[in-house]
């Protein structure tokens, strides 16, 4: 992930980067290299990418508040991806078939 003030910068750091990989025979995957803009509410263009997913996160507008009210944010929160997978792997754990186990029984068996 590369952060740049302007699209302009980012395009050139892009062409840059790619340059660099080519002598290499390798070169940025196109679904997983892309420029985002970072949306607030400052800014009413619209624009092809405004999110992107990394690390289990994703990243894109928000509504937060602040003590002036609320505002438009760009900030982060789990992927759709990631809660799928969390919630998979604990409903896998099987927790309404043991109700006559203690918490540390639980805890026990889940940390295993």
């Amino acid at each position: 992930m590369i952060h740049c003030n302007t699209e302009v910068s980012a395009r050139s750091l892009w062409a840059a980067f790619a340059g660099r990989l080519e002598p290499l025979g390798v070169e940025p995957h196109p679904d997983k290299t892309k420029i985002a803009f970072c949306k607030d509410g400052r800014h009413r263009r619209s624009f092809e990418h405004t999110s992107f997913d990394f690390l289990g996160y994703t990243f894109r507008a928000r509504l937060a508040k602040d003590r002036r009210g609320l505002f438009v944010n760009f900030s982060l929160a789990m992927s759709d991806k990631a809660k799928k997978a969390i919630g998979k792997k604990i409903r896998g754990w099987h927790l309404n078939r043991r109700s006559g186990t203690n918490l540390s029984g639980l805890a026990h068996r889940i940390d295993a």
